[in-house]
């Protein structure tokens, strides 16, 4: 016996699948969904088997009720009453926003060591200039050092030299006048 082909609009699957309108439009569009445009034109998914198997729509859910329960298929969802779609749909839009606030975390998470290991190679680098300009600075301190100690001798015997020479000259003077 061959079976119906089973379809739901757009809307349907969106609050099935937790997706929304447009992702399943645009997978539609792709091909990665099976479906077709009603007569007015609408898209309308078809509940393929890898869709019901998707585990994202109450038909791909197992029932929370003890681990013997039976998957849901397309011959029993019949028996699933209005209050137990309703259970799952929360559940599973529950479920989707946990997931989603946790990629997002995990997103968040990934950017913000990436940005820390950025300011950590920067860090290095940085402490690196500046030992390497403290270094040279320290080289350059000493060079000035000698160089000052080297000047003051300089001085000092100069000032002796112009001492001895207005001595001389001054004995000279006395010398002649």
């Amino acid at each position: 016996m061959a079976r119906t082909k089973t379809f739901v609009d757009l809307d349907t699957a969106s609050k099935n699948l937790n997706m929304s309108v447009s992702a399943i439009r645009k997978r539609l569009q792709r091909g990665t969904f099976s479906g077709k445009k009603n007569a007015k034109g609408a898209w309308v998914l078809q509940l393929t088997p890898e869709i019901m198997d998707m585990g994202r729509t109450v038909a791909g859910q197992r029932l929370i009720k003890d681990e013997t329960s039976e998957k849901i298929t397309e011959d029993n969802l019949e028996k699933i009453t209005h209050p137990d779609i309703a259970l799952l749909e929360r559940e599973n839009a529950r479920l989707q926003d946990t997931i989603t606030r946790l990629l997002d975390q995990q997103d968040s998470l990934i950017k913000q060591t990436e940005n820390e290991q950025i300011l950590r190679r920067e860090s290095q680098e940085q402490v690196l200039k500046l030992t390497n300009q403290l270094s040279n600075l320290s080289e350059r301190n000493v060079n000035l050092l000698e160089d000052n100690t080297k000047l003051d001798k300089s001085q000092t015997i100069l000032k002796k030299a112009v001492v001895q020479l207005i001595s001389y000259v001054a004995a000279k003077k006395k010398k002649a006048g």
